[in-house]
């Protein structure tokens, strides 16, 4: 009697562990786009946020349709400061320039990323 208990609440569990890992593969992804207002080069910033942990990878188009990812920012509590607009991107000859909230608790406070972009 106490093995069936065991089993079915394995069971169960495999069930609630699967399907939290379908609703996390399908879950719409959020993308934002970004040109350099000088040359035609962009980036692609890939949101890659799961409960509090914020994440984002950034692609560069290199031929259509490949895109290569070159770096990654990590923000606080999931904030998206692309999608709050609290961002600022300088271009350079080297690539670029990423300052972002990534922290809503701290909106005074930017981190800085540089990527380097061909």
């Amino acid at each position: 009697m106490r093995a069936t208990g065991w089993i079915t609440g394995i069971y169960v569990s495999l069930l609630f562990s699967y399907l939290a890992f379908a609703m996390f593969l399908l879950t719409p992804g959020t993308s934002y786009g970004l040109q350099s207002p000088n040359d035609g080069r962009s980036a692609l910033i890939v949101d890659r946020t799961f409960l509090h942990a914020g994440g984002f990878t950034i692609y560069e188009p290199r031929s259509w349709p490949v895109y290569v990812e070159v770096g990654s920012v990590v923000t606080n509590n999931a904030h998206d400061p692309f999608r709050e607009g609290n961002y600022r991107a300088a271009w350079t000859e080297q690539g670029l320039e990423l300052e972002f909230v990534s922290d809503y608790v701290k909106p005074n406070m930017f981190e800085r990323e540089f990527i380097e972009l061909r």
